[in-house]
């Protein structure tokens, strides 16, 4: 068998795994973010914060607590084990985490996390692996015969899909995060008894100065990468 026939098989179980892992989980719900989704999630979950990963080796992972909107975390920092199929584990950099804890001997154990749950620092690793055109693979490797060329050539072609994926969401995704950062300031601050009574729009002025200092926070942290 050519190098041609194996690598369209590989390449062939690589989208038929992604389709396959896709289709088999439920949806991430920041992936269909809207009010009554915030509002459930703060209603059901005993602790909303944003955390820093400190470590994370694909499955443990610890985190250091920057800003608490629900619950008490008597600790600096909380760790966990990721076992989810669906979802990928923390990696570096800002996370808002909707979860649940217990006190082990350690310290502050996270309960898994809710689909809510998502990196504002890398917006686009909360995705499933994006993959490139298939045609343009092929067509790469039917031109270039040396493998280490071959296998820059694919890299370069992941990180331009990529980046304008993330050119594509990262509107959408500032503008919730946004909005779900002020609800999640009112409910702190007590504007309102009731999760489910929250606001759509805040028309306060203390609301937007929230919204504009969660702007700030998350654009820096994206052009740390460019």
């Amino acid at each position: 068998m050519n190098h041609r026939k194996i690598f369209l098989l590989i390449l062939g179980g690589i989208l038929i795994s992604l389709s396959s892992y896709a289709n088999s989980c439920p949806g991430q719900k920041w992936a269909t973010w809207s009010v009554p989704i915030v509002q459930e999630e703060i209603r059901k979950n005993e602790v909303i914060f944003l955390g820093e990963v400190l470590t994370s080796d694909g499955f443990n992972y610890s985190m250091r607590v920057i800003d608490v909107f629900k619950g008490e975390i008597l600790s600096d920092t909380v760790y966990g084990s990721y076992k989810h199929k669906c979802y990928f584990p923390p990696l570096e950099g800002i996370w808002v985490v909707y979860s649940k804890f217990e006190s082990t001997e350690k310290g502050l154990r996270l309960l898994g996390m809710s689909s809510l749950s998502r990196s504002l620092s890398h917006p686009l690793s909360n995705n499933i692996p994006l993959l490139p055109n298939p045609s343009e693979v092929i067509a790469a490797r039917a031109a270039i015969k040396d493998d280490s060329v071959y296998k820059q050539v694919v890299n370069v072609m992941v990180e331009e899909v990529e980046a304008e994926e993330e050119r594509k969401m990262l509107p959408v995704f500032l503008k919730n995060w946004m909005n779900e950062y002020a609800m999640l300031i009112a409910y702190r601050r007590g504007y309102s008894s009731r999760p489910e009574s929250l606001p759509d729009k805040v028309q306060n002025i203390t609301s937007y100065v929230a919204l504009g200092l969660a702007l700030v926070a998350l654009v820096i942290a994206l052009l740390k990468k460019y």
